[in-house]
């Protein structure tokens, strides 16, 4: 059974990541030092000056992004091809 490493967050209340994961990418000795780095750089640029209370790291935002992309996966598997097809080609950018 994998225990998931739980990260709290202000506006999720928390992110899971997966054990596997943690290990093989997070906890690696060669990113380690780019994840303390990330940890350090805001995400807000000069509107921490404005809102001096709030915090935003580009660690914390890679990991909301990492959350929404699970989500995004889970929630895909029950569309139909049909479904597929027309989110494809409803955003400007293909993204999808």
């Amino acid at each position: 059974m994998s225990i998931n490493k739980i990260y709290p967050d202000p506006f999720y209340d928390h992110i899971d990541i997966e054990e596997e994961l943690f290990e093989k990418f997070l906890s690696h000795p060669e990113i380690i030092k780019e994840v303390i780095r990330a940890k350090n750089i805001s995400n807000f640029g000069l509107i921490k000056h404005v809102f001096q209370s709030a915090s935003h790291s580009k660690f914390e935002h890679h990991l909301g992004t990492y959350k929404l992309i699970r989500e995004t996966e889970k929630k895909i598997f029950f569309l139909n091809k049909n479904e597929i097809t027309y989110l494809k080609y409803s955003y400007p950018h293909n993204s999808i």
